[in-house]
């Protein structure tokens, strides 16, 4: 019996998940410069950088859609989502890479923020929930489907956290579904186009017995 290896392409550090977190926070502390004000943003700031729906659907700010991705409404809505997007973007993108990170991160996000203008015009919306979801909706479809599980199992265990999460007064349920649907959308086609990344191991090992 001997053993043959061969090289294959390391998985680096999760570079892109570091710099979103740091953007988040970095957008925050000028905002709350502006705001005069280090626990809340001010609603006129919230409605110029984040999304308000009066001004993407009448004057044709459909920059928003991206820009409030980065936007959060408070230190505590700022914290959870920080942390969120670091541990789990992290993870995302040392496992699937960077492209389909960043695929998976603006597609939920935008696709969330878009749904979101179904409210109407009088709402102001911010924070990165709907791309985090998105991460988590591809996350659940690629790891069930490669490692075992039933489907049923994985998208009832989706919605449940999706009722979890946005149950709290204020919480924007349409772009966390918007999100979460995505990125279900986008772990599916992953498994049906991409193959498997291999862990951090510098070789993978072929076993030859006689």
């Amino acid at each position: 019996m001997y053993y043959r290896t061969r090289p294959v392409r390391k998985i680096g550090v999760p570079k892109m998940a570091t710099v979103l977190t740091c953007i988040c926070v970095i957008v925050y502390i000028a905002l709350a410069v502006l705001s005069r004000n280090p626990i809340t943003i001010s609603s006129y700031w919230l409605a110029l950088a984040g999304q308000f729906n009066y001004m993407v659907l009448k004057e044709g700010w459909w920059w928003q859609t991206f820009t409030a991705l980065f936007v959060h409404v408070s230190l505590l809505h700022l914290a959870f989502n920080a942390f969120y997007l670091y541990t789990i973007g992290s993870s995302f993108e040392s496992n699937y890479g960077v492209r389909f990170f960043l695929l998976t991160f603006f597609a939920s996000g935008i696709a969330g923020n878009l749904i979101t203008l179904a409210l109407g015009p009088n709402i102001i919306s911010a924070g990165a929930s709907g791309a985090i979801f998105g991460l988590i909706g591809a996350m659940t479809m690629i790891t069930r489907a490669r490692y075992g599980g039933y489907m049923k199992e994985a998208l009832s265990s989706l919605i449940i956290l999706l009722l979890i999460n946005s149950i709290w007064q204020g919480v924007n349920i349409l772009a966390h579904a918007g999100g979460l649907a995505t990125g279900v959308i986008l772990g599916l086609a992953y498994n049906r186009f991409k193959r498997p990344r291999y862990g951090s191991y510098p070789y993978m090992v072929r076993y030859y017995r006689w």
